[in-house]
């Protein structure tokens, strides 16, 4: 852990100097390093041609964290000793052999600490793994650490109260989304080639395209472990659609419900597809205009390539979803409060919980009975059916990720006032819920920048179990316009 105090004042200092002397850069220190620019799957390959150990490619991890962590903050806890000792004795032949990787703080890995980003679980250790875990640990990949997130994952920022704020490194000023910040800061800046990730709102696709990476969120009860798992699903990040596509077939179900196995998908299908696509949100809002322009530019692209592309959009009420969605998000840190109050004995305040999460949970109490949660739960049967007969009509549905491209640090923090945050926060997170709801793969794609250099990444959804003609029309836009090469100025020349 670290004092708050001592972190913003050596980001400021590494950011001035940056800034005031652009002959000095990081990128003189990373460019030394042979490893920072290649996939997850690219390091595997060394280490299982034996060109270079695990150890190697951790060591080379570790000294760009330590390098450039200071300046992003996405790294809450390092455990750098155990990762030494995996790498010394890494052997098989697993996808991702030897390769370094974080994960998000709010996935339980045994024995590292379980914080939730709060005040209240500050010194809680995690007795149990997730069995997601397990298998990304099945891959042969080396575990270094915990990547930063919103006190329980409720924000689509990233810049909690215990830990402070995770610096996008497109820009520093500017969050790297959330509830996967950390974990997307991490991977966007070359830290390592893949981190762990959950989305119950958005909380993957957010992230990955405020920082120009591949954010997929698998179909419900898709991965190991999500069983009980209603709205989240447990994936990852990173910069390749092949790491993406090799981390689904590593993670997923071995005997799926419903659908089928996804396998490792390794190319493209070339078939046209049928695509409708939509510039507003379920509100009827209009995205930015650097939004709508990078939307408009990524169906060019697939007109381009032989799909055909229509505007259409699912009949859905904006307001009866945003609605009957709070009812199941707010009680989440309803559950966490009424625990804390059982514990302490009186009734929580600021310094065990952030104002957000305190807002929500008095939300969820004073408004939402318990036939409310029924009647989200009805709704969202409705909202399934329909969304499920719009893409039979349809192959894929694109939009929006995100309404603006990256916000500045602060305007979503969880010391807003509640009324006016619960305002900025749907106004911005209003296309990546539906996903959520009723249970769909989505993937958002690093096609687009705005004119400021900014990611602005554009949003693919498809029926029921159908990951796998996502990651090959990702393979095709991929392959059209590659991003691989394109990296923040904090480690560019």
């Amino acid at each position: 852990m670290f004092e708050r105090r001592k972190f913003l004042s050596a980001a400021v200092s590494a950011a001035a100097m940056a800034a005031a002397a652009p002959e000095f850069t990081l990128a003189k220190a990373i460019f030394k390093d042979d490893f920072f620019h290649l996939d997850a799957l690219a390091q595997a390959k060394l280490v299982k041609t034996k060109k270079v150990s695990s150890m190697e490619l951790v060591d080379a991890a570790i000294k760009r964290i330590e390098l450039l962590d200071p300046i992003l903050n996405s790294i809450i806890h390092r455990d750098f000793d155990m990762a030494r000792k995996k790498a010394i004795t890494s052997s098989g032949n697993g996808v991702f052999q030897g390769v370094p990787y974080l994960c998000k703080n709010l996935i339980p890995c045994k024995g590292l600490p379980e914080t939730h980003s709060s005040q209240f679980c500050a010194k809680v250790m995690a007795e149990e793994q997730s069995p997601f875990v397990d298998a990304v640990n099945d891959t042969g990949a080396v575990l270094l650490g915990l990547t930063n997130s919103p006190e329980f994952g409720l924000l689509p920022t990233t810049e909690p109260t215990l830990f402070g704020p995770t610096n996008n490194p497109w820009d520093l000023s500017r969050s790297p989304a959330g509830s996967s910040g950390g974990s997307a800061a991490a991977v966007a800046a070359g830290l390592v080639p893949i981190a762990t990730a959950s989305d119950g709102g958005g909380s993957i696709r957010l992230p990955a395209s405020n920082c120009a990476l591949v954010g997929l969120k698998y179909s419900r009860t898709r991965e190991r472990g999500s069983d009980a798992d209603f709205l989240v699903n447990k994936g990852c990040l990173s910069r390749s659609i092949r790491d993406t596509a090799a981390f689904l077939a590593s993670v997923e179900m071995l005997e799926p419900v419903d659908m089928q196995k996804v396998g490792f998908v390794t190319g493209t299908s070339k078939k046209p597809l049928k695509i409708a696509f939509s510039t507003e949100g379920y509100t009827g809002e209009a995205p930015s205009p650097d939004v709508a322009k990078a939307l408009h530019n990524t169906i060019r692209l697939l007109q381009e390539l032989g799909h055909e592309v229509i505007e259409d959009k699912p009949e859905i009420s904006g307001e009866e979803l945003a609605c009957h969605f709070l009812t199941l998000f707010s009680a989440l840190p309803a559950f966490w409060v009424d625990m804390a109050r059982e514990k302490l004995g009186r009734e929580p305040d600021e310094h065990i919980f952030e104002p957000w999460t305190l807002g929500l949970a008095k939300l969820h109490r004073e408004k939402r009975h318990y036939s409310a949660v029924g009647d989200a739960y009805e709704y969202f049967r409705e909202l399934q059916q329909i969304t499920r007969r719009f893409l039979k009509k349809y192959e894929v549905y694109l939009t929006p990720v995100v309404a603006q491209p990256p916000i500045k640090t602060g305007e979503q923090a969880p010391t807003v006032d509640f009324e006016l945050l619960q305002k900025r926060v749907f106004s911005l997170v209003t296309y990546t819920p539906l996903a959520n709801i009723t249970g769909l793969p989505a993937m958002s794609l690093p096609v687009n920048w705005s004119d400021d250099n900014l990611p602005v990444g554009s949003m693919f959804m498809a029926g029921f179990g159908k990951e796998a003609m996502l990651l090959s029309l990702g393979y095709e836009l991929e392959e059209a316009r590659p991003w691989k090469n394109r990296w923040p100025s904090i480690v560019s020349n």
